[in-house]
């Protein structure tokens, strides 16, 4: 009986390798066939009697000259940039205004030329002690700047 249930065993080997091979052929059948109707699917990349012609050789493209520019209507305004979030960095040394050096967060408000055409500020608070990180954000109420602040 042990040697019916080996014999079992191998033919059911026997076939599922017989039904990949054959789903193989088919899959190599049907990529020779679609080799011919899709360009660069196949491997046969030849012209056949009939099939197309080389293209004829064109001349370079000239370059496009540029077109003049229309002059500007009196009418209308000049297109103005939406000013950039400044970027607040509050950590043990002080307030670092866009990466630059650290300054005390009590004196940040001192020069009012610091907020000039600034209308947001995004505050990295990850390091920062909780004191300055308050003073910052009054000192930016203060100025009527929208804050966003990063505690992560």
């Amino acid at each position: 009986m042990a040697k019916d249930d080996k014999r079992a065993g191998k033919a059911k080997r026997g076939g599922r390798s017989t039904v990949v091979a054959g789903l193989l052929a088919i899959v190599a059948l049907v990529a020779v066939w679609l080799s011919d109707c899709i360009p660069g699917f196949g491997i046969g990349s030849g012209v056949k009697d009939g099939e197309g012609e080389p293209a004829e050789e064109t001349e370079p493209a000239k370059p496009a000259e540029p077109e003049p520019e229309p002059a500007a209507e009196p009418d209308e305004q000049p297109v103005e940039r939406k000013p950039m979030p400044m970027k607040l960095t509050v950590d043990v040394r002080g307030c670092m205004i866009d990466g630059g050096e650290p300054i005390d967060c009590k004196t940040l408000c001192d020069d009012p030329k610091r907020f000039e055409g600034i209308d947001s500020v995004i505050i990295d608070a990850k390091d920062g002690p909780y004191q300055s990180v308050t003073e910052a954000v009054d000192c930016l109420k203060s100025q009527n700047l929208k804050t966003a602040i990063n505690r992560e």
